[in-house]
């Protein structure tokens, strides 16, 4: 089926501008950032514009067509974040900086490593975790990940009480397997 992508002027609105907004507020932290973030926010409008030639309103909403991007952006940045943060060789360094550290590159390595493995392991409990609750609840994770509260609210087309309900019980899903820590709302 053809379809016909919209003007690059008309994807790119108010709603496009504030979700990338959003994850750059929430990506900046998770990168270490300290100023770059408008480098950042240009990535992902650049990204953006070059996939809405894909859109296809008979699949998806346009909305959703936009969270499902800007999550693979997303994904992928972290991913190559993680990378660079697990294979400190592939960086540029100065050996003077190094040779001055407390740690021997050894010791660093292996603790850059642990950190990895342990946070792939929490990752791979938590979507399993989430795998195991009904579609709906599974759904409002998904929102949770680039939305908030309210905008979640408003996707589901559920009240925000409602939503409250939900996520205690998610809550309790999390807490009856060992994650008592789960942030609040």
């Amino acid at each position: 089926m053809t379809h016909t992508s919209p003007p690059e002027h008309d994807f790119l609105d108010g709603y496009a501008l504030e979700r990338i907004d959003y994850r750059v507020r929430q990506l900046t932290p998770k990168l270490n950032m300290t100023g770059d973030w408008d480098d950042l926010r240009h990535d992902m409008i650049a990204e953006l514009l070059t996939a809405a030639g894909r859109f296809d309103p008979s699949k998806a909403t346009r909305e959703t067509f936009i969270a499902r991007v800007l999550d693979k952006f997303e994904n992928d940045i972290l991913r190559k974040h993680l990378r660079q943060r697990s294979h400190p060789f592939s960086a540029a360094v100065s050996l003077d900086d190094s040779l001055m550290e407390d740690d021997s590159f050894e010791d660093q390595i292996a603790v850059s490593d642990a950190c990895d493995q342990e946070g792939h392991e929490l990752r791979i409990d938590v979507d399993s975790l989430i795998e195991e609750l009904p579609t709906y609840l599974q759904e409002v994770c998904g929102l949770l990940k680039y939305c908030t509260l309210t905008e979640a609210a408003d996707e589901l087309k559920i009240s925000r009480q409602t939503l409250y309900r939900y996520l205690e019980i998610i809550r309790e899903h999390f807490a009856a397997a060992g994650f008592d820590d789960f942030p609040k709302a």
